[in-house]
């Protein structure tokens, strides 16, 4: 039996796939239902849904949306800009993209003291000891010139970008902030410069990353930065959980499903652009090759 939805977005695509799964393991013991798509990126509004509604999933060959290394890099950037005192974050990418902080760098401003720099100067007027973090350090390596020239160059450039965005998001939107935030980092502009099959994929992510930003703009009244960043930490947390061994609904590209079979499978994003893809159009093998993959969901 094939049935055919026509969903209106690919939010009330995702809740009829919710539905469709969970009527498909409710309906026999042990059943496992396949949801396949053609880009990894499709994965995410699918597994908000299938969260939401409390079932448990499974990714097959790739790896949960939340926990993908560009949504992370994103989110760490995204922390910065509210607390960028927060060394974990700002470890994280104040190399990515490459831009001449390696570990020298790194360890040279570990042993810069905080202890000398200037306290910091809060709203009401009073100053207060500044905290004894890397980005305390890197200030007052900067200020002071510290280190090497090269080096200085680098961590100044780095100390004006997150000052910068950090003023962005303050008074910008949140996915205008967030798109700012890969436009002037480099870090979009790094993936394609890469030209590769898996830097695509990555773009395809933080595109998405875009659009799942709005959508908490649209769903939440009081919409803020430190309240999205919370919820993404909040999804990969709950990520963790939710890739059982045990889970009976199996996520997946179609590449991925070659050689599989399921008693239902559940094929999203069926439309031009998305499946076949967009960069099938110009090439007769590449849009046969789209065929072939529609053959192995069906």
């Amino acid at each position: 039996l094939i049935k055919y939805f026509r969903g209106s977005d690919e939010l009330e695509e995702a809740d009829f796939i919710t539905r469709t799964a969970h009527n498909g393991i409710a309906s026999a013991q042990g059943c496992t239902v396949a949801v396949l798509y053609r880009t990894n990126a499709q994965s995410r509004v699918i597994e908000d849904a299938l969260m939401r509604s409390g079932l448990s999933y499974r990714i097959v060959g790739g790896v949960r949306f939340y926990e993908r290394k560009e949504i992370k890099d994103a989110l760490a950037y995204l922390k910065l800009l509210l607390n960028p005192h927060d060394d974990v974050s700002l470890r994280r990418v104040i190399n990515v993209p490459t831009r001449g902080i390696g570990k020298g760098v790194m360890d040279s401003i570990d042993r810069v003291s905080a202890e000398e720099a200037p306290p910091l100067l809060l709203a009401s007027g009073i100053a207060v000891p500044a905290p004894s973090s890397l980005w305390t350090k890197l200030t007052r390596a900067v200020d002071e010139r510290l280190l090497p020239p090269r080096a200085l160059a680098s961590l100044r450039t780095f100390r004006d970008l997150v000052v910068t965005l950090s003023e962005v998001a303050r008074s910008e939107a949140i996915s205008i902030a967030l798109g700012k935030v890969l436009d002037q980092s480099g870090y979009l502009q790094d993936l394609r410069e890469d030209r590769s099959e898996e830097s695509q994929s990555r773009i395809e992510n933080l595109m998405e990353l875009v659009s799942a930003s709005r959508e908490y703009e649209g769903r939440e009244p009081e919409a803020s930065l430190g309240g999205f960043t919370d919820k993404l930490s909040l999804l990969s947390e709950v990520d963790e959980g939710q890739g059982s061994v045990e889970a009976r609904i199996w996520l997946m590209t179609l590449h991925a499903a070659k050689g599989l079979e399921f008693p239902t499978v559940i094929m999203a994003g069926l439309e031009e652009g998305v499946f076949p893809h967009s960069r099938a159009f110009d090439e007769e093998d590449e849009m046969a090759e789209e065929r072939r993959l529609c053959y192995v969901g069906m």
